[in-house]
Formats: structure tokens, sequence, C-alpha cells
């Protein structure tokens, strides 16, 4: 509730309706009335029109919060090396989930074409995944990031003034193709009975990074939000 106090210039006379009777109280030229305005009813381009008047606060003094948690890395990978950190984020069972529905996948191209693939398809070529190629492959997915080159071919190229041997030491072009051809995280029959949000595809890695950006880092006071990230809340 809002009270507001207004002058009014307009003269109010009871004269001009039959219904008002001489019982009722006079207004003044300048009278001080109370209006009473409910929350829910009043309409904001109204209260605009209000004549509120600003004060200036020189008693006000603003103050920063104290930051007191320990910001970092937290619940046992504060001491963790480089090389482990992809194992941090991504632990055996949910790469175990990768793998399973990848080779699930696969089989399910396969079959659904007959195994009728042209001679020079690299599906032909096609083998289980493994553990250890997931992780292989998603680690080059992070390299990526910093080698940044314009095409994912061209990371594998074996001419002098381009090359990146990192890449083909460890994996070869086919073999990377492959996987992300047939790369997935959950099997596509299970979608009628799906009941998440329309991210169906991706929600189980979703819902497993969340569990582990919370647990496992501690941002500082200074936050810094992209406009972008407010879209996948």
């Amino acid at each position: 509730m809002l009270e507001i106090v207004y002058n009014s210039d307009e003269r109010l006379s009871d004269s001009s309706s039959d219904s008002v009777t001489s019982s009722d109280n006079e207004i003044d030229d300048i009278a001080v009335a109370d209006a009473i305005i409910n929350d829910d009813s009043a309409d904001e381009e109204e209260i605009l029109h209000l004549d509120f008047r600003w004060k200036t606060m020189d008693n006000y003094t603003g103050y920063r919060e104290v930051f007191s948690c320990d910001f970092g890395p937290r619940n046992g990978v504060e001491n963790v090396t480089l090389y482990n950190v992809l194992s941090c984020f991504l632990k055996k069972g949910i790469i175990q989930q990768i793998v399973r529905e990848t080779n699930r996948y696969a089989e399910q191209h396969k079959n659904a074409r007959g195994n009728l693939f042209s001679f020079r398809s690299l599906v032909r070529s096609w083998t289980p995944v493994t553990e250890s190629e997931i992780y292989t492959v998603l680690g080059l997915f992070l390299l990526m990031g910093i080698v940044q080159k314009p095409t994912a071919r061209s990371y594998f190229s074996k001419r002098r003034v381009i090359s990146t041997p990192g890449f083909a030491d460890v994996t070869s072009r086919e073999r990377v193709e492959l996987t992300c051809k047939f790369l997935h995280f959950i099997d596509n029959e299970s979608l009628p009975t799906y009941q998440g949000p329309p991210i169906f595809k991706i929600y189980l890695v979703i819902c497993h990074l969340n569990i582990k950006f919370q647990t496992l880092y501690l941002p500082k006071q200074n936050i810094a939000i992209d406009e972008s990230l407010t879209l996948c809340q």
C-alpha cells in the first residue's frame, strides 16, 4: 500500500450531482487527501507521473561485502597435474557411457544400411571405440582450442609448413573422423520415455558437468558472466 499526498487546484462541488447530500464533507480549493493505491491494481505509467521527490542521502556510506570463502580447486583436485585435469571432470563412468552409446549407434547405423557402403567409405573400417580413444579425442578437442587451424583435417596435415606432429602421433585422422561421426551420449531409442528439457542428445553430459563444475572449483569474488550463458540455464 502506498500513501500519496497531493494538492488539488480544481474546486470540487457537491452541486454537480443529485446523489450528493448536504451532510457530505465539503472539499476546499486546496486540500490534503489521503489516496490509497493498491499495488496489484496500480498502473505503472500512472505511478511514474506522481510527484516523487528525490533526496540526497549524505549520511549513506556504501561498503564492500567481505568475501570469506576459500576459492580455487577443491574436493581432492588441488594438486592434480595438467595431464589429469580432463579425467577429473570426465570420470570413468561417463566415459564408459560414451563408449557404450558410440558403439551402439555405430552398429545401428551399419545395420540400417545393411552393411552396404561404398568402397571408399570409412565406415567399412570401423572397429569398436575404447575408453582411451575417447579420452584421446576429447583431449584433442581441447588442444584445438589452443592450436587453431581452419579445418579439422589441417591438424593432421603432413605438409612441413603447417604440420602439427602432436596430433598425428597419438591417432590418425580417419579414426578421429569416424569417432566424431558416431559419437553419442545416449541411446536414441530411449527418446519416447525421455521427460527432460529439449536437449535429449546431450542432457546426460550437461548434468554430469554441472555437478563437477560446482564441486571441483569454487570461483573467486569477481566473476564475469557473458550474456550468452544466460540462455543455457
